[in-house]
Order: C-alpha cells, then structure tokens, then sequence
C-alpha cells in the first residue's frame, strides 16, 4: 500500500491512468489484422483500391497518449484515386473529389454533380466490412466521418477513416456533409516527437508522454467534454514546450494547473495550420473552467507544502495524499489504500 506521494502517483499512473501494456500489444496486432482484411477485400474488389503505403496510424493510440479505457482505435485507410483530382472550394475546410470516368467501383458513389461523395463511400465500405467474420458491426461514426467497426472479442472499436493522399503533400478525408476536407496527421506525430526530444534535454524531467496522459486523466474528471482531448493535447504540449518538465509529478502537475487556469483564455493553435484557433469556447465557460483549475493548483500548492512539512517532521504524507485525491478524484487512493 502506498504511504508516499511519489509512491501515489506512480501507483495511480500504473493502474488507472496508463493502458495496460499487454493489451496494448493485442491492440496493435488486431489493428494489423484488420488492415490485412482490408487488403484482402481491395484486392478483391470488393472495395476500391488500396493505396495501402499511405495509410496513417493516426489519433491518441497512435501517439501513445491515450488513457484508460482502451475503447478505440483511428485508422485512416487510403485509397487510390487512380488519376482523379480535387477541387479546392474553400482552403483546408471544404474539398472536392472527381474521379476519372469509367472507374465502375466509383461510379455509383458520386454525387448529381459528378464528384464522390464521402457519405456514399463511407457506406460502400460499411457495406463491404460486413461479413467480416471477426467483427460483430460496422456502422457510420456519429460525426459521420468514419466508419466504427465493432469487434467481437476485444473491447476496443476501430474508427476507420477513408482518405485520398494528394500529390501536394496532404489527405483528404470526409467532412461530414458528403464532401472532404484537408488534414495530415503526421504533422501531430511529428509535433509530439519534437517536444518529447526537448524535454529529453533534462535527463531528470518525467516522461512526457505519461505527463500528457496523467493530465488528460485530470481533465477527464474535472473539465469533461467542455474541452476536446485534441485541443487539451495541444495545451499540454504548449505548456511542456514553454515550462519544460521536472523530476517529480506534484510540481509538473501542479505548475501545468496554474498554466491552464491562465491560458484557457488563449488562442490554442491547430499544430497542422488547418483548423486555426481550436479554442472556441464562450467567455463564461473559460471562466468556468480556469476557475477549476486554479482551485486544483491552489490545493496541489497545499499538498506539495503538506508533502514538505511531513519529511521535515519524518511524519506521514496523509495530508499530503489527500489533497491529490481531491484533485485527480475518487480513483488516486487515499493515504495507506491499495488498488489490489
């Protein structure tokens, strides 16, 4: 049973906030068994063809800063275009997609203006993926970007985005209303990777990745949906790419509170330049939320004070303990519980 705050945290890290690692393992494995059904079907023609090379890992699974539960993994699956084109309508938002006449797989997919529509290709796929023998469903994404395929043995679900690479360097994938919009993905890998190596730069600080993940569990808890995991993410990652981390948990947690308290009033950049501002929430929910998290880093300030005066006395960390279950929640135990 964990006496020490440090003992704490990693405890709470261990069985609550990180993915289990052998599932992890089983989760990779399924996901490229099912790019090879995939192939299989492509090479069939049963759906269009692959342009498998292109495909993108993409979402937090795939930039390892997904936590507990493990309930979905994105995959952006590209097809090729076989020498069709796009049409910029509206940069980054609003894309069309014309094939080249007489590609039967496509025909019956386009729209009465003659570009394909992103709905109608969605739907082929769901149509193809069904008999599948290991997976349980295939349905449109609520968002109706994706199709969500449902497995029968393990809990997670796959969100599979169609996409088209384009020879500018970028993918399209659905908008949502039957058309297609610009992203790449590979950039928020990138982005991620680059700040993970300047903090590498203090052998000491912890791992930024479990950093991310321990702070989307806090977010979790204390701001819910009123904020994205995408944009949160992009916080976190400011914050470590300005402040740097430290050796211990409390104090990173903690100044990264204060930090969000402040800049939730921000602009929060799209890291891709596609999407501009992703904070665009209304003044009186940033005030609600900036006034969560300065009543979190006031009792984190608290606790890490408390955590001082205990070494000092060669007392124990309960006070301590405490004020960091108050903050995280029910799930980081009090002084002396275990989580077996």
């Amino acid at each position: 049973m964990p006496y020490r705050v440090n003992a704490c945290f990693e405890d709470f890290i261990k069985f609550k906030v990180n993915l289990d690692p052998d599932r992890v393992r089983i989760a990779r494995t399924s996901r490229d068994n099912l790019l090879g059904n995939l192939q299989q079907l492509c090479d069939a023609g049963t759906m269009p063809p692959h342009y498998s090379e292109k495909n993108v890992h993409y979402g937090s699974f795939a930039r390892r800063t997904k936590i507990n539960p493990l309930d979905d993994i994105d995959l952006m699956v590209c097809f090729s275009a076989c020498d069709g084109h796009y049409i910029e309508v509206q940069s980054n938002s609003l894309y069309y997609v014309k094939m080249q006449d007489g590609l039967n797989i496509y025909d019956d997919l386009q729209d009465e203006q003659g570009y394909l529509n992103s709905r109608k290709l969605i739907n082929y796929i769901i149509k193809s993926l069904t008999p599948l023998r290991d997976y349980r469903k295939s349905d449109m994404h609520r968002n109706q970007e994706a199709v969500t395929l449902q497995l029968k043995s393990y809990e997670w679900n796959f969100d599979i985005v169609p996409c088209f690479y384009a020879t500018d360097d970028f993918y399209l994938i659905p908008d949502g209303n039957g058309n297609w919009k610009k992203t790449d993905p590979r950039i928020d890998a990138l982005r991620i990777a680059t700040v993970d190596t300047q903090v590498k730069l203090n052998r000491f600080a912890k791992d930024l990745h479990t950093f991310v993940r321990l702070m989307k569990y806090w977010k979790q808890v204390k701001w819910g949906d009123a904020v994205s995991s995408y944009m949160f993410e992009q916080m976190i990652l400011n914050y470590a790419e300005s402040k740097g981390l430290q050796s211990d948990w409390q104090n990173n947690v903690s100044k990264c509170l204060d930090y969000l308290s402040r800049n939730i009033y921000f602009t929060v950049n799209d890291p891709k330049g596609m999407q501009g501002n992703l904070n665009t929430l209304d003044m009186e929910t940033k005030k609600k939320l900036s006034a969560i998290a300065k009543t979190d880093y006031d009792t984190s300030t608290t606790a890490i004070i408390a955590e001082s005066v205990a070494d000092m006395m060669k007392t124990n960390h309960a006070s301590a303990i405490n004020h960091w279950h108050t903050i995280f929640g029910t799930d980081f135990k009090l002084y002396g519980q275990s989580y077996e």
